[in-house]
């Protein structure tokens, strides 16, 4: 008998019954690390169809289970299919971020020797050490911030003819030199601006992003992770440090008034003085 979590599986799946072979393969699994937690939710679950006397029914069957530890999905184990020489066939399933392949699932390794599985599982299903989940944290940070960066400085331009606007400046110019006049200036409304107040808006986004890149770049703020078990991971960029919080409430004080806020936030919604908000968990303090 396992002990799974399904409290994040919806209410309406938790009678689900596990794919055969699965349970065992699980079983099998707690054996060797039994400090690991197993939990369920909707991403874990296939959907089947039966027709019983001309009636069409939905089954929900728990394909895979995850893998957690220090609060933290590693990966998961699954019952799986595979295709070979024209032939299916049933082979346990291992998934890691530890596993690196070039080819097909990169995170993925199958096997039909439940034993090969288990030494797989083993070697691979291991929490994060610190240097890794400061990487991890701060380049999924990094890389959101710098891609909300580009989308705002894309929008901002877009709202311009850049030829008209070219062609404008260039002549102002030209127009300063007859007169010999040492400079030039433009009108604050550009003639290329259609929806000032749209393009206002994205100005200011644009402000925003620019401003927390900035400040990641020089090292500045806090790149926060919320692991599965809602305890709070804190990178900060200054010390080159990272610290584990159980509870919201432990957070200190400068992080806790801007963490707080984030609830309002939608994710990939940014403001420079207070931070930005991600999917999955991350999130970005400013400083």
């Amino acid at each position: 008998m396992i002990t799974v979590d399904k409290s994040k599986l919806n209410i309406n799946y938790r009678d689900a019954e596990y794919v055969e072979g699965l349970e065992k393969f699980a079983h099998f699994f707690t054996q060797s690390k039994p400090l690991a937690d197993l939990l369920v939710d909707d991403d874990c679950l296939i959907f089947t169809y039966k027709e019983v006397d001309g009636v069409r029914t939905k089954q929900s069957t728990i394909k895979r289970i995850k893998v957690m530890e220090c609060g933290e999905v590693l990966g998961h184990i699954a019952i799986s299919e595979r295709y070979r020489n024209r032939q299916s066939e049933t082979v346990y399933e291992v998934s890691s971020f530890r596993i690196k392949k070039y080819r097909g699932n990169q995170n993925t390794v199958q096997s039909k020797d439940i034993k090969i599985a288990l030494r797989e599982a083993k070697k691979t299903l291991v929490s994060r050490v610190d240097d890794e989940l400061k990487d991890l944290i701060g380049n999924t940070v990094a890389g959101h911030i710098n891609a909300m960066y580009g989308s705002a400085k894309n929008q901002v331009r877009w709202d311009f003819n850049v030829e008209d606007e070219i062609v404008f400046m260039a002549m102002q110019a030209y127009t300063a030199r007859k007169n010999n006049e040492p400079s030039f200036s433009l009108p604050a409304t550009l003639p290329s601006t259609k929806n000032l107040p749209k393009h206002e808006a994205k100005c200011e986004m644009y402000q925003h992003w620019n401003h927390l890149k900035l400040a990641l770049e020089a090292k500045q703020g806090h790149c926060v992770m919320v692991k599965a078990d809602s305890s709070i991971v804190v990178y900060s960029l200054a010390q080159d440090s990272i610290k584990s919080y159980k509870h919201f409430n432990d957070l200190p004080p400068n992080i806790q008034d801007r963490f707080g806020m984030f609830k309002v936030f939608e994710d990939n919604e940014g403001y420079s003085h207070i931070g930005a908000k991600f999917d999955k968990g991350y999130f970005f303090v400013a400083p």
